[in-house]
């Protein structure tokens, strides 16, 4: 079974421990789960080709994978679902 690291950009950190301390579990729950998986499950971000979105409630978590010899799932966005919406072409552009 295929195990993935979790990488995150510095405002994704910023952004996460900002977050009240029960969606924190959420989300890092949600991401465990995600890197048991052979291929993270989510849906494509439109717009953002590579880019994929994990919905947990009113929350999102964005992130693009990376298959090299190490996989990686770089979190590059999270944060209330119209916060990270209207800040991810940004992060794209810097980051895509």
């Amino acid at each position: 079974m295929a195990t993935w690291k979790i990488k995150a950009v510095a405002e994704a950190q910023n952004e996460f421990y900002r977050l009240p301390t029960d969606v924190r579990s959420r989300i890092r729950d949600k991401l465990r789960i995600e890197t048991c998986r052979e291929y993270p499950h989510a849906c494509s971000l439109k717009g953002c080709p590579g880019w994929y979105v994990l919905r947990i409630g009113g929350y999102r978590i964005v992130y693009a994978p990376y298959c090299d010899e190490i996989k990686i799932l770089l979190v590059t966005a999270v944060g209330l679902r119209d916060d990270v919406y209207r800040e991810i072409n940004r992060r794209y552009a810097k980051y895509g």
